[in-house]
């Protein structure tokens, strides 16, 4: 990065505090560079580094460019949230489309005082950001380069670091200038910048501080705030964005969120034989986790992942649950999957499910609660069913109304009859006490299917233990 950059970055600060904005320059332009998230495996900060997240925020165009600007930078993959089907998660892991990737910072200072900052962060724009480690991403240990192999200029010719007064200081670097990795010939092949016939004058250089007061990035206890420069083609980088922060926006800081998961399957009835993929959506934390499966209580052998598939060959319910560790702190979490699975024989023409499998109902009279029964059919069959249902062995004095209720467009209409384009949504089959109270013990309720001449049964269990009624499909 030579001295005119500087110059620029001046001169342009001062334009920029007084027409309170901040752009960036009108360098030169770059192509598109940037590198696929999900193509590096691993791109971490090093091993017993405290992690860094949040988001700084360079400016999304230039003045006088038609290359885009830098936006969003992230600084962990766990300040990424994505809904994954209705299930919230973040894009670390391994596999699946995500990548693990983060910025750390020393937790103890040198004997210098020195903080060193490793890793990686992301923009959507421009790609990876080293800060520090391997010259590969995903190869591991970070490297300890030479100061002749950074700029001249700047604060200190040095990878990042934060002194021991709170003032970051050295470089950090965009990859996108390199030809593959964060190391070797640059785009297009050149063995120098300026033979790269697409960079122009980009170096990919970031500089954390100036060598006086006109800019620098500083840590405040654990946030990080004001001003990097990235030159003409990328401008300023606020490290502090958010203002306050927030739940959506926050800026850069030492930590992370608090872990938190939830787990599903990819269907929640299957045949006997059929092959069920259960997966984790961790949130929070570090990017280094560890996942223990559990199925009906019992810790499952060979399941040290975040997705696992299983095939089932045995009917029944069963429920799982899935132990997610932060391998930083090595603190778990424990968390049970949305839904039950069911796994049922193949049935001739068509069968009945129940889901939930267990549910409650306050007892005494108006008492009402819900199940959501489902129809399996045969691809061959594409007959309407009608539902029923019956308390088998009520007891004396209690009347009990059941009544099956379509909710697909959002309203809340009895119909009992189901279509074979409505047997995967289903009808929700409502239990009310009309008179009397159902007194504590263990009761069945036989719902019936009939269509094209078939009639199919599924017996729920219901047990009620003092106040409370349970459903449970048998």
């Amino acid at each position: 990065m030579s001295e005119a950059h500087f110059r620029n970055a001046g001169i342009f600060l001062l334009v920029a505090l007084v027409a309170g904005l901040i752009v960036t320059g009108t360098g030169s332009t770059k192509e598109v560079l940037t590198r696929d998230a999900t193509s590096i495996a691993s791109a971490q900060y090093e091993a017993g580094d405290l992690p860094l997240s949040g988001w700084a925020w360079g400016a999304d165009a230039r003045l006088g460019s038609s290359a885009g600007g830098l936006g969003w930078v992230s600084f962990s993959c766990t300040d990424r949230q994505r809904d994954y089907g209705g299930f919230l998660g973040d894009v670390c892991g391994i596999g699946g489309g995500r990548s693990s990737y983060g910025v750390g910072i020393d937790e103890a200072a040198d004997g210098s005082g020195r903080r060193y900052l490793s890793g990686y962060a992301w923009s959507d724009n421009y790609g990876w950001l080293n800060f520090g480690c391997s010259s590969t991403p995903g190869s591991g240990a970070c490297f300890g380069q030479g100061e002749e192999n950074y700029p001249a200029g700047g604060s200190a010719q040095s990878r990042a670091y934060v002194d021991s007064t709170g003032n970051m200081k050295g470089w950090a670097r965009f990859c996108a200038v390199f030809n593959s990795g964060c190391s070797g010939t640059f785009a297009g092949g050149a063995s120098t910048i300026a033979a790269s016939t697409v960079l122009g004058d980009w170096d990919g250089w970031v500089s954390l501080s100036d060598s006086g007061s006109l800019y620098g990035v500083a840590l405040d206890d654990i946030l990080f705030k004001n001003y990097a420069w990235g030159a003409d083609t990328v401008g300023w980088i606020k490290f502090d964005p958010c203002g306050g922060g927030g739940p959506t926006c926050r800026n850069v800081q030492i930590g992370t969120e608090v872990l938190g998961a939830s787990c599903a399957s990819d269907k929640t009835v299957a045949q006997v034989g059929e092959t069920v993929t259960w997966e984790a959506y961790p949130y929070g934390g570090s990017p280094n986790r560890s996942f223990a499966w559990y199925e009906n209580g019992l810790r499952m052998s060979g399941t040290d992942q975040y997705q696992v598939s299983e095939p089932y060959v045995t009917p029944g319910n069963y429920s799982r649950e899935v132990e997610v560790t932060d391998t930083s702190t090595g603190l778990p979490l424990k968390v049970s999957c949305m839904e039950t699975l069911l796994v049922i024989k193949q049935v001739s023409g068509f069968g009945l499910a129940a889901n939930p499998s267990t549910i409650e109902l306050p007892s005494g009279t108006g008492a009402s609660s819900r199940t959501t029964i489902t129809v399996i059919n045969d691809p061959d069959y594409t007959g309407a069913v009608t539902l029923s249902a019956t308390l088998l062995s009520p007891p004396t004095g209690v009347d009990i109304e059941f009544d099956f209720y379509d909710t697909s467009d959002g309203s809340d209409t009895i119909d009992s009859e189901l279509t074979s384009a409505e047997f995967d949504i289903g009808r929700e089959m409502e239990m009310t006490v009309l008179s009397g109270a159902v007194p504590p013990g263990n009761y069945d309720i036989e719902i019936t299917g009939s269509g094209g001449g078939l009639v199919r049964t599924r017996i729920v269990s219901t047990k009620i233990e003092g106040t409370g009624l349970i459903y449970e499909e048998i």
